[in-house]
């Protein structure tokens, strides 16, 4: 277990002095509006779920319903582990 220990402390250590050498710090200024109004009919159009395709629709929801069952499933593992420390 100390041998762990001792390499998870000697790879934070050696990636750690990537972010700490970085001085060239940042400016946050309040985004620029633009002139006039916004074309947004392209590629760029705000879509709905409703405007979707039937088959994204369905796979959204498929997935939605999956990994709500499925967290009950695993809900048990976790609560059942964690009893035991």
């Amino acid at each position: 277990m100390k041998q762990w220990t001792a390499l998870i402390l000697i790879l934070f250590l050696a990636f750690n002095h990537v972010a700490i050498a970085d001085t060239g710090g940042y400016t946050v200024e309040p985004h620029a509006l633009q002139d006039g109004l916004t074309d947004s009919s392209g590629a760029d159009a705000t879509v709905t779920f409703w405007d979707l395709p039937l088959w994204i629709q369905i796979a959204w929801l498929s997935g939605l319903i999956f990994a709500f069952l499925g967290s009950f499933k695993i809900i048990p593992l976790i609560l059942g582990d964690s009893k035991e420390y």
